[in-house]
């Protein structure tokens, strides 16, 4: 079998059973989607794999998710904060954040139920994945 450099972003959510116990689960974050980095020519072999089913094309062409945004969503989603995401994405403020470990990261201002989210839409897969962040860290660019 092949190897392939793939990516399943999940997050840990608190589930509360009819016995009102508590237990943490591991949820996919993008239901039905796998990050796959791999050579076009590859992918015809790739969907051969037993349960995928196809990859995401538009005009017959794979889409393409940026090393940046990968990167950065890796980076969210290792800050142990509450990460959402949305299809629905309204244009704000391009921003960069200034410190910490999403440092040097360009994305969007989003308003939240109030808060002050950092977005990144994924275009390919028309995603919008945010986070929680301080406007102190927060540059517009």
């Amino acid at each position: 079998m092949q190897q392939y450099d793939v990516f399943l972003p999940t997050i840990e959510e608190i589930r509360i059973w009819k016995n009102r116990q508590k237990k943490t689960i591991e949820k996919v974050l993008f239901p039905s989607y796998l990050f796959v980095n791999t050579y076009e020519y590859k992918l015809q072999e790739l969907i051969q794999t037993r349960n995928v089913v196809t990859y995401l094309h538009c005009h017959g062409k794979p889409s393409v998710v940026s090393d940046t945004d990968i990167q950065n969503l890796k980076k969210m989603l290792n800050t142990r904060q509450d990460v959402s995401i949305s299809s629905e994405f309204s244009v704000g403020t391009k921003v960069i954040i200034t410190s910490g470990i999403l440092a040097g990261s360009k994305g969007v201002l989003v308003k939240q139920k109030g808060k002050t989210r950092f977005g990144i839409k994924i275009n390919d897969i028309n995603q919008v994945v945010s986070i929680e962040v301080d406007k102190s860290i927060l540059q517009i660019i």
